[in-house]
């Protein structure tokens, strides 16, 4: 198998020194994934250029209330890579903007009692479009010396954050979800960006922090936020415009797709229909996994991410030939975390066509070494 891997940018310095390099070093990059969405936004939510300005727009007030160091960071985006501010914020919004069109996803957390070595493992599927790809980047953000721990996620050039870690060990994975109330607010509503509230939870030095980042939001669709920490420490948040439903780990294995699991959640669930193999998937990983509880190893993830039982519609996920190639869904990217030792394997695209490349930041493990 080949090796693949998205290039990895070092951001250091203040909010607007790491978004202003981050824009001028992926600049290229910045600019695939910028007019992949346009493309995106006009085909899927009928919106040109100014459109996607004046929708953006709207989400830059309460970005501002909920993090003005975020909006800075976008302002360095937009300078270092000569965009304007609003297609930046659009690109980090593309969720809410792109709402009827939406990733695939499949996570897992497994706690030290069900793993081998006694560490705490994380790790998805991230599937979206395979037009997307192409724009991959891992950030390794610097920001210690900011107050704030450093960072390695796995993201689009131009985005401030996704799935990932934090040298105090918080690691966090995503999935979409949709409800009722996602499918009205929408049309009315604006609130916190998912991708932003995705760098909140990884700018958090505890557990509880980052957990406390998704409370009080003002959110205009549904999200699932699979959240853990190094220590043992692992809860899963369906959080809709509705509230939010809490899902707790089971002999030490946590694991979520695309639909509500929490019995509250499950009332308001509409994104079953529109990707029922959302329950073939969590089944299929409850199976492969809980199989080896108690002695997971490493291989035993990378194997669950590469299983393709209901394939197309598998775990690892490839684009659908019959399907037009700017919609054509696809792992884009495959991720496992060790919490305990700040180690990380990826691929980009489907894991079964590459091998797993590890990345062992020095900037998360001086932090490990110190915090010991």
């Amino acid at each position: 198998m080949k090796r693949s891997f998205f290039p990895v940018i070092t951001l250091t310095g203040g909010p607007y020194e790491r978004g202003y390099q981050h824009g001028k070093k992926a600049r290229d990059l910045v600019g695939v994934a910028v007019e992949t969405y346009l493309r995106a936004f006009e085909r899927d939510a009928h919106l040109d250029r100014v459109g996607v300005r004046g929708a953006a727009a709207r989400f830059i007030p309460g970005i501002e209330r909920f993090d003005p160091e975020l909006l800075t960071e976008l302002r360095g985006v937009a300078e270092g890579s000569g965009h304007d501010l609003e297609e930046i914020v659009a690109i980090n919004a593309r969720n809410e903007l792109l709402f009827a069109v939406q990733p695939e996803c499949t996570s897992f957390a497994v706690l030290p009692k069900a793993s081998r070595t006694g560490h705490m493992l994380l790790g998805q599927n991230l599937d979206w479009k395979a037009s997307a790809t192409a724009s991959g980047v891992v950030l390794e953000i610097l920001q210690e010396d900011q107050g704030k721990p450093n960072i390695v996620t796995v993201t689009e050039a131009g985005t401030l954050g996704r799935s990932g870690m934090n040298a105090a060990g918080v690691g966090l994975c995503v999935n979409f979800l949709r409800s009722s109330g996602s499918d009205t607010r929408l049309l009315d509503s604006v609130g916190v960006p998912t991708q932003l509230v995705r760098r909140a939870i990884l700018n958090a030095w505890s557990f509880a922090d980052a957990t406390n980042a998704l409370e009080g939001l003002s959110r205009c669709i549904a999200s699932n936020y699979l959240v853990a920490q190094a220590e043992g420490e692992a809860l899963d948040f369906e959080a809709a415009p509705e509230g939010i439903g809490r899902l707790e780990p089971t002999n030490g294995l946590l694991t979520h797709s695309n639909h509500f699991v929490t019995p509250w959640g499950r009332a308001l669930d509409t994104g079953i229909a529109v990707f029922p193999d959302t329950l073939s998937r969590l089944e299929r990983i409850e199976q492969v996994l809980r199989a080896h509880v108690g002695h997971i190893e490493i291989d035993h993830l990378f194997a669950a991410l590469r299983d393709h039982s209901g394939f197309p519609d598998s775990i690892c996920r490839h684009g659908d030939e019959h399907d037009p190639e700017p919609t054509r869904m696809e792992t884009s990217v495959s991720i496992v975390m060790d919490l305990t030792d700040r180690k990380m394997w990826m691929t980009a695209g489907p894991p079964c066509e590459s091998e797993y490349v590890v990345l062992e930041p020095d900037s998360l493990r001086r932090a490990k070494a110190r915090a010991a």
